[in-house]
């Protein structure tokens, strides 16, 4: 690394620790911990402030926060150069209950569309699909000719299903019908097949 480089590491450090110095101790030390493990501290502030904002005990702040630095630091070993979006991103699909595999599959299905794919299967799997089905919804949005708008509607459209009282089961493949109109019967009944016995 260059001098300059070391510098500003450094000063990105400096500027870190002041921070924590600002939270209670308790979540400072937490801070500062994550960092010397190489995982972005901004995002674990972030994280600290918000739930001190809204009031919630710093007792039941600090194991968010255990959490999201153990999936920050999985996200970290799963992408190589991430930014600290695609690792806020990966951190969520991870909290939300996503198996790395899953993630993997959903990210590389569409190198264009990556995070908002990533951050799609989170949404699902939220809602309470299967993740074989929100992997399967997600990866088909993807591959559509406008990926981002086409992942956009996939979890705006299984929101408001699931809120209407739709189960995740028949909204996947209402959704899976929506996305692909030209899916024959036999497409579509395997689909639903695959819920069946599924609890919402």
């Amino acid at each position: 690394m260059t001098f300059t480089g070391l510098l500003w590491g450094a000063v990105f450090c400096g500027n870190i620790a002041f921070a924590a110095e600002q939270l209670p101790a308790e979540l400072g030390d937490l801070v500062t911990a994550s960092v010397e493990r190489g995982v972005p501290g901004h995002l674990v502030e972030v994280k600290a402030r918000e739930g001190l904002a809204k009031g919630v005990p710093i007792a039941s702040i600090r194991p968010v926060l255990d959490r999201l630095v153990d999936n920050l630091a999985a996200a970290q070993q799963m992408h190589e150069d991430a930014d600290e979006v695609l690792l806020s991103t990966t951190a969520g699909a991870l909290r939300a209950g996503a198996s790395r595999s899953a993630i993997v599959e959903v990210g590389s299905s569409s190198p264009e569309a990556r995070i908002r794919a990533i951050s799609t299967l989170a949404d699902l799997l939220r809602l309470h699909f299967a993740e074989r089905d929100a992997v399967r919804l997600t990866v088909r949005a993807a591959y559509t000719s406008n990926p981002q708008a086409s992942l956009i509607a996939v979890s705006e459209t299984a929101g408001a299903l699931v809120a209407a009282g739709v189960v995740p089961r028949v909204a996947a493949t209402q959704i899976t019908r929506a996305l692909d109109p030209g899916a024959n019967d036999d497409e579509l009944a395997a689909v639903q097949t695959a819920n069946d016995g599924m609890s919402p």
